[in-house]
C-alpha cells in the first residue's frame, strides 16, 4: 500500500479514535488483566504510544484493529 493512500491520525481523529474506542477497548484488557484501573492504564499508554509515533491507516477497521492488537500485546509483554 503506497503512503499516499495512509492517513495519519490527526489530533481531531485520535480524540473521535478514543471516544469511541476506550470504553471498549477498556474491557477488552479488561478480561485479561481483571483489573479495570491496570486495564485503563494499557489502553491510555496505546493511545499516546499512537499518537507520539504519527501511525498513519488505511482505514477505521485498520486503526481499530492496530489498536486491539497493540493493547493485546501491550499487556503480553508487561503482565505475562
Amino acid at each position: 500500500m503506497s503512503k499516499d493512500k495512509l492517513h495519519l491520525v490527526s489530533k481531531e481523529s485520535h480524540k473521535a479514535l478514543f471516544d469511541d474506542l476506550y470504553p471498549s477497548l477498556c474491557l477488552f484488557a479488561n478480561r485479561y488483566l481483571k483489573d479495570l484501573d491496570t486495564s485503563k492504564d494499557v489502553v491510555q499508554e496505546v493511545f499516546i504510544k499512537t499518537w507520539e509515533r504519527k501511525v498513519y491507516y488505511s482505514n477505521y477497521n485498520a486503526i481499530k484493529s492496530f489498536l486491539y492488537k497493540s493493547s493485546f500485546y501491550i499487556l503480553i509483554k508487561k503482565y505475562k
